[in-house]
């Protein structure tokens, strides 16, 4: 029987609101371009709404989600055990293959080259079925959400460190340390 860990002996990882702010500005300045080109009829109207729509739906989600996600304290616990998501079971470290550090997906849209804002993934064994981190939402988002992630990262159990309060350094050496998991670091595949 193993003993629970103590804190020192734990990496916890909690939603950082202030980390989300950028990313929200960034989707937040798209929305104000769309309604720009819009009033000044510089493309199609139902192309310029379709971005305003867009944009002010993600820019309001992630206003939400980052109000919310003040209050939820830690939401992944990485230690001897193994690695716990909130209110699930431990996952053993056995029941992984490995943790990718790799850029956001789509490649599309944030860019080529290694981008600045990562992910990490958690990569199951073949059979595994890792939980998610909790996610805001109707169970209809949730459910596209969850099965994007694993299209693009193999898995459901994705962070992006820039909304955390750890980065990806730290979740790598967690996880090497806890572990003994390969820790990769990978350029995001190009995508046709």
């Amino acid at each position: 029987m193993t003993t629970p860990s103590t804190p020192e002996q734990a990496l916890h990882i909690a939603p950082s609101a202030r980390g989300q702010v950028r990313p929200i500005l960034l989707i937040l300045a798209f929305l104000f371009i769309y309604v720009i080109v819009w009033l000044l009829h510089v493309v199609p109207a139902a192309l310029a709404l379709a971005g305003v729509v867009v944009f002010g739906l993600v820019g309001a989600l992630g206003v939400v989600t980052a109000w919310r996600s003040r209050r939820w304290g830690p939401v992944l616990r990485l230690d001897a055990s193994g690695v716990t998501v909130k209110d699930q079971p431990v996952v053993a470290w056995s029941d992984l293959r490995e943790v990718a550090i790799t850029g956001m997906q789509p490649q599309w849209f944030f860019g080529t080259g290694y981008p600045r804002y990562q992910v990490v993934a958690f990569i199951p064994r073949p059979g595994v079925v890792l939980p998610s981190l909790p996610l805001p939402g109707s169970r209809v988002f949730k459910g596209r959400l969850l099965k994007g992630r694993h299209r693009l990262y193999g898995t459901l159990l994705v962070l992006m460190p820039h909304a955390m309060t750890a980065t990806a350094d730290e979740i790598g050496e967690a996880v090497a340390r806890w572990g003994n998991l390969p820790v990769t670091q990978q350029r995001p595949a190009r995508r046709a």
